[in-house]
């Protein structure tokens, strides 16, 4: 999504970055992220078939990252830094 939305692109990694840092917790950034990114695109004036594909990577970055939210609803995703 870098070339098709630059800028909502750049801001969802700004705020993936911020929720590492602020959680220490990856699948906390991606999660986040995942969820900026679709109304950003639109909010940015995006076209709506870019829209459309952010919608459809969100649904796939949260169908693969299934496992890491059952771990955070249970409070046992790793964090980073944290020994095995």
């Amino acid at each position: 999504f870098a070339v098709l939305a630059p800028a909502a692109t750049a801001l969802s990694a700004v705020l993936f970055l911020l929720l590492i840092l602020g959680t220490r917790v990856v699948s906390v950034g991606s999660l986040g992220a995942m969820l900026a990114l679709p109304p950003l695109t639109a909010w940015l004036g995006a076209a709506p078939p870019v829209v459309m594909g952010a919608c459809a990577a969100a649904v796939f970055v949260a169908f693969r990252h299934r496992t890491n939210m059952r771990r955070l609803w249970l409070g046992t995703e790793r964090r980073l830094g944290q020994r095995l």
